[in-house]
């Protein structure tokens, strides 16, 4: 009867860790597929936390387009949904003060006196602020 209990926790035992096995297996085939739809589209599966945001509100930041229609031409930003903590100038409105302050291209960023000439990704955005990419919500 022992021989008969131990065997059954034995198989008891095998189906845990192959459970586990199994639950580790799903999420790093999960972690590989996230990061290549991620490469590949350039969206990203998990958002970004708040404390990015709270960041680029503290930072001197500003995005000088030039535009008829400025909504339209923020909607193709790759980092759109962080323009609200973001200056943007239009020099269409003002070409004289773009011209003074030496703006040629359009986006043209400058992010604490950094300037950065055609649209940047989140991660450049991140770099140049100082401002951390949390993916953990």
């Amino acid at each position: 009867m022992a021989k008969k209990e131990a065997n059954s926790k034995t198989k008891t035992l095998k189906k845990v860790l192959i459970a586990i096995i199994v639950l580790i297996f799903l999420v790093v085939i999960f972690y590989f597929i996230t990061s290549i739809i991620t490469k590949y589209t350039g969206f990203f599966v998990i958002d970004y936390n708040k404390n990015f945001q709270s960041c680029l509100k503290e930072k001197t930041i500003i995005v000088y387009i030039n535009s008829n229609a400025p909504e339209k031409t923020l909607e193709n930003f790759e980092a759109k949904d962080y323009l609200e903590n973001i200056n943007i100038f239009n020099c269409l409105r003002d070409k004289e003060y773009c011209n003074n302050q030496n703006i040629n291209y359009f986006p043209t960023w400058f992010i604490d006196d950094r300037k950065i000439e055609g649209d940047i990704s989140l991660e450049v955005l991140a770099k140049a602020s100082g401002c951390l990419l949390d993916r953990k919500n």
